[in-house]
């Protein structure tokens, strides 16, 4: 930050000289160089430390500087961005300077990649995501923990219930075809997925798009072989058997996303007559995958724009602490707004549902901290807890 900045912080707060330099422990001689300068058009850069005890200042005094951040945000279309949502509707980060939009997007690689393209300062992926990129971001935290977060969409062909295969063990994605996102993180989870099963079932990503082609030629295969083996009594006891199943064609998505495909997928169904086949899908809530799929969601930011921008990134944990604690106390109103931007009819049970799913929590990494409170080594800040938020401190150390 420039010394430009200090008078317009101080207009901020509204203080003469002295009693802002009384409370940044600097002299007043020193605080009116930097303004001065900063008036000759000769701007000098002020310390870290200077700058972050500046945003605290505003913080605890509730001040906002007039100076706006601009702060674009890339998430995907999952529970996890939640808080976020929360803090730009609510205005929380607009409470600490920073100018935030939002922009959605399919997957968090494609978030990532807005961030490693220049195009967004924040984004939201999940954990196994951010090693690829860990040269151009900061890990900020998680903000949502799940091990039910997935949905698992297929083809039910007739007297064939593919629930049969899917029990406490994992037995039922052995030797299947199993598609997810592309770039999503599924992929390295459905990894322990893979060696458990014998025969291994074949895993790759695909597009939305091609997701939803998939299973319509596949539905439309069912339904050919459905037919003829209407003529045949023999074919249709070997089909009840499940020996006559080509390779399980299964989708396994967050939520949003698998209901857009199953709508699309079943819309055609219809159009095409096909009767006798369906969509289905179901919370992977079962203890074998429960076991195996562990999803946590991060927010991230530039590296460049938290070098530029401290006091900002100091906003963002401010602002994401007390989304937390709004989210606490109307849990159920905001994900029932959530999926109402995503478009996804949900009733009041299906809501009650993701309540248990989805643990929607603010826990900032370890090194987002250290390096908010690494000012020239002398002084340090410590966020006590998102529901204390008044006890955030700038403390010696």
């Amino acid at each position: 930050m420039d010394g430009d900045r200090i008078e317009e912080y101080r207009k901020a707060l509204n203080w003469p000289s002295k009693k802002l330099a009384r409370e940044l422990g600097i002299s007043p001689l020193t605080l009116q160089r930097y303004e001065k300068k900063a008036k000759e058009g000769t701007s000098q850069r002020i310390p870290r430390y200077l700058e972050l005890a500046l945003a605290y200042l505003l913080l605890r005094e509730g001040k906002s500087s007039t100076k706006r951040v601009i702060t674009r945000i890339a998430l995907p279309d999952v529970a996890g961005a939640l808080l976020p949502m929360i803090g730009h509707k609510k205005k929380y980060f607009e409470g600490y300077g920073l100018d935030v939009s939002i922009n959605r997007c399919d997957t968090g690689t494609e978030a990532l990649d807005k961030i490693y393209g220049g195009h967004a300062d924040v984004a939201g992926a999940a954990r196994g995501l951010l090693e690829r990129y860990k040269a151009e971001i900061v890990d900020v935290g998680i903000i949502l923990e799940s091990r039910a977060a997935f949905e698992l969409l297929f083809v039910e062909e007739p007297n064939v219930n593919l629930s049969d295969f899917l029990g406490q063990s994992l037995a039922g994605f052995a030797d299947a075809e199993i598609i997810c996102p592309k770039g999503s993180d599924l992929t390295n989870l459905l990894e322990q997925v893979r060696e458990i099963c014998s025969p291994e079932p074949t895993i790759h990503e695909v597009k939305r798009q091609e997701a939803i082609d998939k299973f319509i030629a596949r539905a439309s295969e069912i339904a050919v072989r459905a037919k003829k083996s209407m003529t045949s009594r023999r074919s249709q006891s070997s089909q009840k058997a499940g020996g006559n199943l080509e390779r399980r064609l299964m989708y396994i998505a967050w939520d949003p996303i698998t209901r857009r495909v199953k709508e699309k997928v079943d819309e055609h169904l219809v159009e095409a007559r096909f009767q006798h086949v369906k969509t289905d899908s179901f919370p992977l809530i079962n203890k074998a995958l429960e076991k195996n799929l562990f999803y946590e969601f991060h927010l991230c930011c530039s590296r460049r724009w938290f070098e530029e921008n401290p006091s900002a990134a100091f906003g963002l944990l401010c602002g994401l602490a007390l989304a937390q604690s709004d989210y606490e106390n109307s849990p159920f109103m905001y994900l029932q707004d959530l999926w109402e931007l995503y478009e996804l009819k949900k009733d009041e049970n299906d809501v009650k549902k993701d309540l248990k799913r989805y643990d929607v929590v603010f826990k900032p990494s370890s090194d987002f901290i250290r390096r908010l409170g690494k000012k020239n080594g002398t002084q340090n800040i410590t966020v006590i807890n998102y529901r204390d938020l008044k006890n955030t401190s700038v403390a010696d150390n």
